[in-house]
């Protein structure tokens, strides 16, 4: 999709220029009338008009690309896949996690009780994307680890080696991250729905009327064309956890793609609440994320703050995604753990 979200914000920008431009004109004329010379304030407002048309033009051009943009739900799927896989090429670019080189995670498979797929699952490293595609029978995995053991930099890897993967028709994986979501509020369809037309304005669209009078988002989830990639189940309230668990097993039932990532000991108490009837997702697949070693942990810091074994690296600053968030928690806590 080249981009759902450029032609949007051309789309906005024209409206907000043409706006201003009415708001500036209007306010100019009423004044012109008790200034010594009228005739100076409205030459100083013809330069305007060209922006005004230029705006408009490009206002026009860009609702009729978007309407002429096929609205078949593959095709759609296919967009998206393209807009996704640039969204997080552009972060890995931003952030790069591989500087001054990937910091190894290992997993295992996960215990029996919290998945139901758990033998031949061990891998490291860039396996993650190989491992779902051929030993995730039911496209359903979950993904365990202690806080900070990479768990959503190892969902990022997943999700670029899955896009690059993807076929035509195929689903598209999204990463949601749970955190904003309030199960008590809305269902997870809805609110999935929603994530994505505030990321990818397009897909606020409507669909054609034979698809029921949805949007374009929700064609795609509903045709079980997104592969949700939930992250942060554990940054939701504990006492909301049953409750978001049961959800997501209402709107991603047996037989739909979902990847899920929780710290274990709070998925297990989500398996077992105190009130409630107990909810568990069906055909899951888990793995585990393995404790960083300590010397591949200390080799990185020395490497990272430009020691003897490397060169100098230089640091970017600003930026404050979720996903920088991850990796320099990921990193605090390692640094901890081997000073202690």
């Amino acid at each position: 999709m080249s981009g759902v979200a450029p032609r949007s914000r051309v789309r906005r920008v024209g409206i907000v220029y043409l706006a201003l431009c009415g708001v500036g004109t209007l306010g100019a004329l009423l004044v012109a009338p008790r200034v010594e010379d009228p005739a100076a304030v409205v030459a100083a407002l013809l330069p305007t008009l060209a922006g005004a048309y230029l705006a408009w033009s490009a206002y026009r051009a860009d609702r009729a690309e978007a309407a002429s943009a096929p609205t078949d739900p593959g095709a759609v799927a296919d967009r998206l896949s393209v807009a996704v896989r640039r969204q997080w090429e552009a972060e890995a670019r931003a952030r790069r996690p591989a500087d001054p080189y990937p910091l190894p995670v290992s997993w295992r498979g996960a215990e029996a009780g919290p998945a139901e797929v758990t033998q031949g699952l061990a891998g490291r490293d860039g396996q993650i994307g190989a491992l779902f595609a051929g030993r995730v029978p039911d496209r359903r995995l979950l993904v365990l680890g202690a806080p900070g053991s990479g768990k959503t930099l190892l969902l990022v890897r997943l999700l670029l080696s899955l896009v690059e993967d993807r076929t035509a028709g195929e689903p598209v994986p999204v990463l949601f991250p749970l955190a904003s979501w309030d199960p008590t509020a809305v269902d997870l369809r809805g609110w999935m729905e929603r994530k994505l037309v505030q990321d990818h304005a397009e897909l606020g669209a409507p669909a054609p009327g034979e698809y029921g009078g949805t949007t374009l988002a929700g064609i795609l989830l509903d045709r079980r064309l997104v592969l949700p990639v939930l992250d942060g189940f554990d940054e939701l309230p504990a006492v909301l956890s049953a409750s978001a668990l049961h959800r997501i097993g209402e709107a991603m039932p047996y037989g739909c793609g979902l990847v899920l990532s929780n710290r274990p000991a709070e998925y297990r108490a989500a398996l077992r609440p105190t009130t409630g009837v107990p909810a568990r997702l069906t055909g899951m697949a888990g793995i585990e994320l393995e404790p960083l070693d300590a010397s591949d942990v200390a080799d990185y810091l020395l490497r990272d703050a430009g020691g003897t074994r490397a060169g100098p690296v230089r640091r970017r600053r600003g930026g404050g995604s979720r996903w920088s968030r991850c990796w320099g928690r990921t990193l605090r806590w390692h640094g901890r753990s081997r000073a202690r």
